[in-house]
């Protein structure tokens, strides 16, 4: 063998294995867990994980189970059953019976992130090539109960590792149709159509940025209790939450929020009606709009002061556009403080956030998006332009490229590009 042979095999068993290892990234947001207790492909549930296909959102709204209260004809493992079911007659004289899945619903996601960020020193950092373990554990028992449970492990650059829980909650699905669920826990308000863990490209967004010196966002999770449910034979769905508020302290006033959405034409929101024969999942001609109202109160400064409180509104909406191999969404919000700053404690902000984002299933496994963001705090200007492409290698694995451009009402300045792997098993 030559020295030039040598040479590039050297070469790619150098460069490549640092690829793959840049190329990882730590945004996926799917789990397999339903994909093993049904026995189906991720496609029926999603386009490109973790973003949900029309029947993808309804199971979610059935409470992470089949629609139409059949749910145990489409489970590829039989249940272990907590009692016989005669024992509903004995009620209130016996327990009432239950069942467990099968097996536990355990999923992984491992990451590993390199970022190259113009004009910042270093501009290649590999202070998140440490690695990142996410473990989520996704299930529902009989008809009534689910469970969803994410803590992500995160390696920093000191070599201590950072734990935070994702989201923790139960569900619970009273009937067979999905008039009413009820989420209890750590998770996400129902505000708009979609949310971090459901959609592409960069997270966070723009809109879910905080206001002055209030911590508080929309995203991440909340603790609270969610009513969600779809109504309107199968069109309408609402949602209507008490949650803990900013920075999840200890606040005796509680925030409170609704949410309204219709869907015109495409699958029904409850999944029980299919008004699209095509034989791609995602594929239908639909739109979505909703409204909703957010009403919260937040403690500003040291959690130990509490030296401020702000008491304020947002309200907002988005509209959902399918059309066929096309998504566009649409969002926006406005909001208004009372007492956000800290210096100027006596003075009010407004705020205004939009954004449009657009996805194209160019085929099933390659999937171009373009977004673009703007906010407006107290006069203070903030845009976002990003786009990236995503590759299915497999149903499981998803390689991208990521772009963005931010900076302030007068230039698009603050440049970064990332490449990942995703693997969720």
């Amino acid at each position: 063998m030559n020295r030039t042979s040598l040479l590039v095999r050297a070469a790619f068993a150098t460069v490549v294995p640092l690829l793959l290892l840049m190329l990882l990234e730590s945004t996926a947001s799917a789990i397999p867990a339903f994909a093993r207790q049904y026995g189906r492909d991720c496609q029926t549930c999603h386009v490109a994980f973790p973003k949900l296909t029309p029947f993808g959102e309804a199971f979610r709204r059935s409470g992470y189970r089949y629609p139409g209260g059949h749910d145990e004809d489409f489970l590829a493992a039989e249940p272990v059953f907590l009692g016989r079911e005669q024992y509903k007659k004995l009620f209130p004289h016996t327990v009432w019976p239950g069942s467990l899945p099968s097996r536990v619903q355990l999923a992984a996601q491992i990451a590993l992130r390199a970022d190259y960020v113009r004009d910042q020193e270093p501009e290649l950092s590999f202070a998140n090539l440490g690695g990142g373990l996410t473990l989520n554990l996704a299930t529902n028992f009989d008809q009534t109960f689910s469970a969803w449970a994410g803590v992500k492990f995160q390696s920093t650059t000191t070599g201590s590792v950072e734990t935070e829980m994702e989201r923790i909650f139960g569900v619970i699905k009273p009937f067979d149709d999905p008039i009413v669920t009820f989420r209890i826990g750590h998770f996400d308000p129902e505000l708009w159509g979609f949310s971090n863990h459901r959609t592409l490209g960069f997270a966070p967004w723009l809109m879910v940025t905080p206001v002055l010196d209030n911590p508080f966002t929309p995203h991440p999770a909340q603790n609270g209790i969610e009513a969600q449910g779809v109504v309107g034979a199968g069109r309408l769905t609402y949602s209507v939450g008490v949650v803990e508020g900013g920075g999840d302290r200890v606040n005796n006033f509680k925030d409170v929020y609704s949410r309204l959405a219709y869907k015109f034409g495409g699958m029904r929101l409850d999944g029980l009606e299919v008004s699209s024969q095509s034989a791609q999942p995602w594929r239908e001609k639909s739109l979505q709009i909703g409204a909703f109202g957010y009403f919260g109160q937040s403690a500003l400064g040291d959690p130990e002061v509490a030296s401020q409180e702000d008491r304020f509104v947002i309200a907002g909406g988005d509209a959902n556009i399918l059309w066929r191999d096309f998504n566009l969404i649409l969002a926006g919000g406005v909001g208004r403080n009372q007492r956000p700053s800290l210096i100027e404690p006596n003075e009010q902000a407004n705020s205004l956030h939009t954004m449009g984002q657009l996805d194209i299933v160019v085929y099933p496994w390659l999937i171009p998006t373009l977004r673009y963001e703007r906010r407006e705090i107290a006069g203070v200007v903030g845009q976002r332009a990003s786009g990236g492409v995503y590759f299915l290698l497999r149903a499981n694995v998803r390689t991208q490229i990521l772009a963005s451009a931010e900076g302030d009402a007068d230039a698009l300045d603050n440049q970064r590009v990332l490449a990942g792997l995703n693997i969720v098993l």
